[in-house]
């Protein structure tokens, strides 16, 4: 039963605090998007506020849900009191979201047109969320069981035999029962009620730690084991378990005996695991600003002295000092006692930003990304909560990260699209950046060597100031970029490779004669994208998705790099036979072994998904920064905002990959990869050389990269974006549609479809403001075994599209799961979506 009705033009939730209401809005994590209403048994009322964790029963189990308010009245006019369930218990004695955190909340859930209690997830960790199954026990002075029909009466004689069990059982061993009928027994007071919780498997950690005690102990010997636990004790305050265990195989026992005997004191607190590892913190460096630096943090320092929120782009170049402007502006804020939160595209690739924090910083920092344990990311959303740092240094989740008294937001590499979320609520970090930003009175700054265009047009028009550091510190040059013309290539040519031009290959041997470094970057993993049948032209793809499966050599397999799925190697074709199986184009791991053959004496290496994770990553890059490795093949990964001083050469094997793709973003996705790998290149004393091979080097975005100008190439794309109506200059909103089968995928895609054309066709002004692309396949048909299809809605005006967009939603029921007749098909709004695809 829906307990609440959503007003879809109305906020969710207010956010007064009436602490002795008997009413709450609790948001539960269920693909519903409104809040539920509970009552507030009498021993919490005046003790539940917005902002609490709550503990409720739901369906068959309990959940944990996070309070939106707390009302005198029921908001509902089609609900009674004696409807509702009552709240079970309150989870945490202080509120874990302030009433800016549920204000932020609800503009994502109502911007993002999302469920609120998905939304909600996203900003507490699974930890902390308690559930269970619900379970039935027989109440000692329960209604003569006559009262009951057989089926019930069968059900509570078990539970006479059995004691307690779960509903589960209950229903699973009497399978007429519904759920239904099983309540009536809680109801005419047959049973009681409990929920067992499910552990989620993380808590806090504890540390036992020993000390001299202040007695001599009892006189007598002691073993060997127990005399040097003694000699590690001695002259120390306190050693801990951990500590013990280094020096002193299994001294369980041993630490018994000692303090049985009062040789010893022991005690047990509660410890935080380390996300940061082993990683080296280096010196702090202090820098003289340049010029532009200066005039970038002034401007940043002024609005912070005014108390205002502001929004910056700050577009430096690659080698600018960008870090440094952060690292400034930070520091003030701490000075005022304000705290701070730093986004990443994707922390795990960056262990130098966060040394060099921990360096400026110290410990007062935590990190929040995918790479952590789930005991390290709980430890870190706690620190946080506690108020115990300073700075939260995180990927695009670290936006909801509990920062009390937050001054500034730093959203590093803003353009990068991983900062766009693409599974659940589908929010934009580096845009709700700006938004709480202003809902905190905080500056936020969006750095770039390649801002977006949309963050560029904002800054271009007003609505974010714009700041801009043309030059790289020191004086040092900007690399010099060639285009090689891969179209004008001699086929009998004696080159040694097919994948290198000669230019390239040349400049490779002069880098490594000069015991230099070089990276060479291609975006795509695997040996061979594709294997191909020379007999019949049979084409291996995958069986869940509209793509070929790529070879990988060193597993000896094809894989598809969207489900995963995995084959052997075949011998032969499965279509007819044949052993003539040729593997097409080149990815990474072809790249390396290519490299090593032609350079033998070189050290070459991989970067891309398939050979780094976690501490692999970091002793990757720690070793190329040492420069133990001559020639570091990789993917946009090596793209991330790495500083190698050693790096003379950057060689950009295949340039127009991505001008490939079916997205009006094509071209700039391309400028900004061309113009950040190259960047990596001449960080150290000596100029920088990029090499870029393109068979299409006269396309703008190609000519703009290699020039260094952005200007140029915003100046064309933003034309283009103008004409089209595309962003910046338009808004869009994405309706995709995935089932298992696609004739109801397709079914629900027109359904919607026809509910937005006759809206559109009724209202004139509508029709003329928002346009409808669709229904149609998307580009990429079948994913993960699912196929596929869209909605595109674009307009001029925000407003506009919204309309149509919500009206469309409510015509067909999406807001409201029991009248939806789509239940086999997920149905995703995407709101300014950046995965075209």
């Amino acid at each position: 039963m829906d307990y609440f009705t959503f007003d879809h033009d109305a906020p969710h939730t207010s956010f007064h605090i009436v602490t002795d209401s008997p009413y709450t809005q609790v948001a539960v994590d269920v693909p519903v998007y409104h809040p539920f209403t509970y009552r507030i048994p009498e021993a919490l009322r005046g003790r539940i506020e917005p902002g609490h964790l709550v503990q409720i029963p739901f369906r068959n189990r309990s959940k944990t849900g996070l309070v939106m308010s707390v009302d005198d009245e029921i908001s509902d006019d089609d609900l009674e009191d004696d409807q509702l369930k009552s709240v079970l218990d309150r989870v945490h004695d202080e509120p874990l979201v302030d009433a800016v955190g549920l204000e932020f909340l609800e503009f994502i859930a109502q911007y993002y047109l999302a469920p609120i209690g998905q939304v909600v997830r996203l900003a507490l960790p699974s930890s902390i969320q308690l559930e269970g199954l619900k379970h039935y026990r027989l109440q000692d002075d329960h209604p003569p069981l006559d009262r009951l029909e057989s089926t019930l009466r069968s059900a509570v004689e078990q539970l006479q035999s059995e004691g307690e069990l779960p509903i589960e059982s209950l229903k699973g061993h009497h399978g007429d029962l519904t759920y239904l009928q099983l309540a009536t027994l809680e109801d005419e007071g047959f049973v009681e009620v409990d929920y067992h919780e499910e552990s989620s498997g993380v808590g806090a950690k504890e540390e036992t730690y020993y000390t001299l005690a202040s007695s001599e102990g009892d006189g007598r010997r002691v073993g060997s084991k127990q005399s040097r636990i003694l000699e590690l004790l001695e002259g120390r305050e306190r050693v801990s378990l951990s500590e013990i265990r280094e020096h002193v195989d299994s001294p369980y026992s041993s630490l018994e005996g000692l303090a049985d005997r009062s040789f010893i004191e022991s005690h047990t607190e509660e410890v935080y695991r380390d996300p940061f590892e082993t990683e080296p913190v280096p010196e702090p460096e202090d820098y003289d600003l340049t010029d532009a630096q200066d005039r970038a943090l002034e401007s940043i320092l002024e609005a912070r002295r005014a108390d205002r929120y502001e929004g910056f782009v700050l577009h430096g170049v690659t080698g600018s000092g960008k870090t440094e402007v952060y690292i400034r502006t930070i520091r003030a804020a701490l000075n005022d006692g304000d705290r701070a939160l730093v986004l990443l595209p994707e922390i795990a690739l960056t262990p130098q930003f966060v040394a060099a924090f921990r360096a400026h910083f110290g410990e007062r920092i935590a990190v929040l990304h995918s790479g952590l344990t789930r005991g390290e990311r709980f430890d870190e959303w706690r620190r946080i909560e506690r108020d115990e740092v300073d700075i939260v240094i995180g990927a695009r989740s670290a936006i909801f990260a509990p920062v009390s008294d937050l001054g500034v937001i730093v959203v590093d590499e803003e353009h990068d699209t991983s900062f766009k979320q693409e599974r659940g609520p589908r929010y934009h970090a580096r845009d709700m950046a700006l938004v709480r930003g202003k809902l905190e009175s905080a500056q936020v700054i969006l750095g770039s060597a390649t801002p977006s265009l949309e963050s560029y047009h904002n800054a271009q028009s007003g609505q974010l100031t714009y700041l801009e550091m043309p030059e790289r510190v020191d004086e040092a040059p900007m690399p010099d970029v060639e285009v090689v013309d891969m179209r004008a290539r001699d086929e009998d040519d004696d080159s040694p490779s097919r994948v290198l031009s000669p230019t390239l290959h040349d400049a490779l041997g002069s880098t490594l004669e000069r015991d230099m470094q070089a990276i060479l970057f291609l975006n795509r993993r695997g040996y061979s994208p594709c294997i191909l049948c020379e007999e019949c032209g049979y084409v291996f793809e995958c069986p869940n998705c509209d793509v070929s499966l790529t070879y990988h050599r060193r597993q000896e397999a094809l894989r598809c790099h969207h489900c995963d799925h995995s084959l052997r190697m075949p011998e032969s074709c499965p279509q007819c036979g044949s052993s003539g199986l040729d593997k097409r184009g080149i990815g990474t791991e072809q790249l390396e072994t290519h490299l090593g053959n032609l350079f033998g004496e070189a050290v070459v290496e991989r970067l891309d998904r398939d050979t780094t994770t976690g501490s692999q990553l970091r002793t990757l890059i720690r070793r190329f920064r040492r420069e133990e490795i001559d020639l570091l093949a990789g993917t946009q990964m090596v793209t991330k905002g790495h500083d190698f001083p050693g790096v003379l050469t950057v060689g950009v094997v295949l340039a127009d990959l991505s001008l490939n793709f079916p997205d009006f973003r094509s071209a700039e996705r391309t400028f900004q990869l061309l113009t950040q790998v190259s960047g990596r290149a001449g960080r150290g004393e000596e100029r920088g050389r990029v090499y870029v091979q393109s068979y299409n080097p006269d396309h703008y975005s190609i000519r703009a990269a290699s020039a260094h100008d952005y200007d140029a190439f915003a100046e064309r794309e933003l034309q283009l974006r103008k004409e089209l109506a595309f962003p910046p200059h338009g808004h869009l909103i994405a309706v995709k549609f995935e089932s298992e089968r696609e004739s109801e995928a397709t079914q629900a895609a027109r359904d919607y479809a026809s509910a937005a054309r006759t809206m559109l066709r009724r209202n004139d002004d509508l029709g003329q403001q928002v346009f409808m692309l669709g229904p149609a396949m998307a580009p990429l048909a079948r994913l993960k075994g699912r196929a596929r299809w869209q909605i595109l809605l674009k307009s001029r005006e925000r407003p506009p599209l919204r309309h149509l967009a919500r009206r469309t939603l409510q015509t067909v029921g999406h807001f409201d799961n029991s009248q939806s007749c789509y239940r086999d098909v997920r149905i995703i709004v995407d709101v300014d979506p950046v995965n075209m695809l």
